[in-house]
């Protein structure tokens, strides 16, 4: 499903993009925050878990006696910084400058410390289908780094006309691709079982039912993508189907 982004974003505050409750089948909720210099903002985890994801800025977040910070200047050069927090915690979050904060959190009732840390990062099939497949790939764990999480998530930095999650695949749990561009005004398609989606600024789109996806970045532009799994058990491994008409490009 594509989930179109919002005609105006606020230039300041918290905007819900996608909500759990009204889109139950997709597992997850995506806010986006957006912090001017020397602001805060302050929530409850109550019963979610969280990876709060530092998409551009310098930011300080606080939980009890967990204190952490971190910058980051270009999503495309620089590996991912995500704070992690359990349920039922309080938070704050204080900009040191200008700040974008991806917020991704799903019902879960397990607590655990809360901890800081950096993305994996990888060259995706660089030199599968003569390089047609290149892209970035940064998971930010392993399902089995963390097995009380109920979340495995991860960002694409895809390359101009190249692309990503590609062949076709498929898996039980669903999953939600959040999309920015670069420069500004860039886009790509989408296959999302046998629909074909345009993908611009800030969309989304929503994958259930186990249906086959890939997707392509235009000529001219970097793509960067969030995706977001919910896990059908915390800790649990995905199990990714490649749809045998496609078997012989696999490799």
């Amino acid at each position: 499903m594509l989930i179109k982004a919002p005609c105006e974003f606020e230039s300041s505050g918290l905007m819900n993009l996608v909500n759990e409750d009204a889109y139950p089948r997709l597992g997850a909720s995506l806010d986006l925050l957006r912090l001017e210099e020397g602001s805060s903002f302050a929530f409850s985890s109550n019963g979610d878990e969280y990876l709060i994801l530092l998409f551009s800025g310098s930011i300080e977040v606080e939980e009890g006696t967990f204190s952490f910070g971190a910058e980051r200047k270009d999503p495309r050069e620089e590996k991912a910084p995500i704070f992690h927090i359990s349920s039922n915690k309080s938070v704050r979050v204080d900009s040191l400058r200008d700040s974008e904060v991806l917020l991704i959190h799903t019902h879960s009732p397990l607590e655990f410390p809360s901890s800081f840390f950096h993305s994996h990062e990888s060259i995706a099939s660089s030199t599968m289908l003569e390089g047609r497949t290149d892209r970035i790939k940064r998971p930010f764990y392993e399902t089995e780094e963390k097995s009380y999480s109920s979340l495995f998530c991860g960002e694409l930095i895809t390359h101009q006309g190249s692309w990503a999650c590609y062949p076709p695949h498929r898996h039980s749990e669903p999953e939600i691709y959040f999309y920015r561009f670069f420069p500004k005004g860039g886009y790509a398609f989408v296959e999302d079982g046998e629909s074909v989606h345009r993908i611009e600024e800030n969309d989304i789109v929503g994958v259930v039912d186990r249906d086959n996806h890939s997707q392509v970045t235009a000529p001219g532009f970097n793509g960067y993508v969030l995706w977001i799994q919910r896990l059908k058990s915390p800790g649990e491994s995905i199990v990714y189907e490649l749809d045998s008409r496609y078997s012989h490009l696999d490799g």
